[in-house]
């Protein structure tokens, strides 16, 4: 506990000053832009996590084998894996620049010069994401979490320097926003680039006769290419099925709308989740049964105290975050975000039990876990958009999705590696939930805040997430958290 707590708090303290940094950002994209500039942003970035995601395949699984592996073995991986990321961006971006009209036709629901050179940039700003998924991996498996959390930041604080003249430009120019993806990315890669020697990698070993990669290497990578290329198909198609969808019914504003709402509720988690992924996936690939059923039970615990105040605080306040962080012109994203905050406390709590499938290279039950749930999102959004508006078609089936997402994973967890929550945990868990669904009730689809639940709601959170710590833990974390603010 003491060492998932202490992981969590540096890079969750990082974490916190770069989605600051990130709000700034969209506050001075939304004041110049508008919903509709915010819309193709939003594209641009689809494109390029899409083309990123693909290119990147061949490597899939490097964080795993280098955090089990060591001295020359380890070197070959990583080698193997360099070979393997060089074709796929090369091929990525090769796609990207001989079918733009394609992608902008289909996405953007247009092909004038401006989607097009937006598309042509994001097969730069991918090959760019690529290199960078590779150099964050050998950070994350050498546990240099301080590194990581100031690499997050630094790419922030990029972005934000930018964020103005950019903004200015894409008035005209909306293809120029593409430069808050590319800049902090090629940020963030100098300063990991820069400390490889301190971690213990040296190019010369890399690229020596030791660091040759043989069948052994290229093998363990194809033992997750498969998985890999499904997951990524889906997860791909799924998004930008989704996108495509509001483009072609709502046009940019309404993908503005969901870039909004959507943004708001991914980031609501990521800072808890990505805190304890940094620590968490890395820590299980090399324990024994016991260790990871008690590493897992921390995570759950304190991924319930967290999750649970910080999303009911966001329930009420829902339409005061949307005007701070966006404008009011983006205030009808509050029936999408009510959705995604309830969505969410299932996924943290799924998310658990689901990553050490991933740390233990499970492939097959992880598999059913996460393409289950994009199957049934997209299946979801699809059925629903027949009847209703997307806003709520999206929000309901992403509840719904996680909710099988949330038992499914749960289920196979115990089946495999013995997991189960405590009876401390099922019974906030329950609680917490009960809570969240009265909170959404009561402001659902408010436009201003109801400051007579804004205060008590998460206090009242608070203190039933408390009740998930046992006195123990209680006291070693303020104890912790003493000892790093007095440092």
């Amino acid at each position: 506990m003491r060492n998932l707590l202490k992981a969590m708090l540096t890079t969750g303290g990082a974490s916190v000053v770069g989605q600051i940094l990130s709000l700034i950002v969209n506050k001075i994209l939304a004041h110049f832009v508008g919903a509709t500039g915010i819309g193709f942003y939003s594209l641009c970035r689809q494109v390029h996590e899409s083309a990123a995601g693909i290119g990147g395949l061949g490597a899939g699984g490097l964080l795993q084998g280098l955090a089990a592996r060591q001295g020359d073995e380890r070197n070959r991986l990583l080698r193997a894996a360099l070979i393997l990321s060089s074709l796929g961006a090369a091929a990525t971006a090769a796609m990207l620049l001989a079918a733009p009209q394609f992608v902008a036709d289909w996405l953007f629901a247009r092909s004038d010069a401006l989607a097009l050179t937006a598309v042509r940039l994001c097969a730069v700003t991918a090959i760019i994401a690529i290199g960078y998924g590779l150099l964050s991996s050998i950070v994350n498996a050498a546990r240099a979490i301080i590194l990581l959390a100031l690499m997050g930041v630094a790419g922030a604080v990029a972005a934000a320097l930018i964020a103005w003249p950019v903004a200015l430009a894409a008035v005209d120019q909306p293809y120029a926003l593409v430069a808050l993806i590319a800049l902090p990315l090629l940020v963030q890669m100098a300063i990991g680039a820069a400390a490889l020697p301190r971690l213990g990698w040296r190019w010369s070993d890399l690229f020596g006769e030791a660091g040759r990669p043989g069948r052994a290497e290229f093998r363990y990578f194809a033992g997750f290419l498969a998985f890999n290329v499904t997951l990524t198909a889906v997860v791909v198609g799924t998004m930008l099925f989704v996108r495509a969808s509001i483009v072609h019914s709502d046009g940019l504003a309404g993908a503005g709308l969901f870039a909004a709402g959507w943004g708001i509720g991914m980031q609501s988690m990521s800072l808890v989740l990505s805190s304890f992924g940094t620590y968490v996936l890395p820590t299980l690939a090399g324990t024994t049964p016991d260790q990871r059923r008690k590493v897992l039970q921390d995570a759950a615990t304190l991924v319930l105290a967290l999750s649970l105040p910080l999303l009911t605080a966001l329930l009420v306040l829902k339409p005061l975050a949307l005007r701070i962080l966006f404008t009011a012109e983006f205030l009808p994203a509050v029936a999408l975000l009510q959705w995604l905050l309830l969505g969410n406390y299932l996924k943290a709590v799924a998310w658990v039990a689901a990553v050490p499938f991933l740390a233990t290279a499970d492939l097959r039950r992880y598999a059913v876990i996460e393409i289950g749930w994009y199957v049934l999102f997209a299946g979801g959004v699809a059925l629903g958009m027949q009847s209703m508006h997307w806003l709520p078609a999206i929000g309901a089936s992403f509840v719904g999705s996680y909710l099988l997402y949330f038992l499914t994973a749960l289920w196979l967890a115990d089946r495999r590696f013995g997991f189960r929550l405590s009876m401390r945990s099922t019974m906030v868990l329950l609680a917490g939930a009960a809570l969240l669904v009265l909170a959404a009730l009561l402001t659902w689809n408010d436009t201003s805040v109801n400051w007579a639940l804004a205060v008590p709601l998460p206090i009242a959170a608070a203190t039933v997430a408390l009740l998930a710590l046992t006195p123990q833990q209680r006291r070693r974390g303020r104890e912790l958290a003493w000892r790093m603010v007095g440092r």
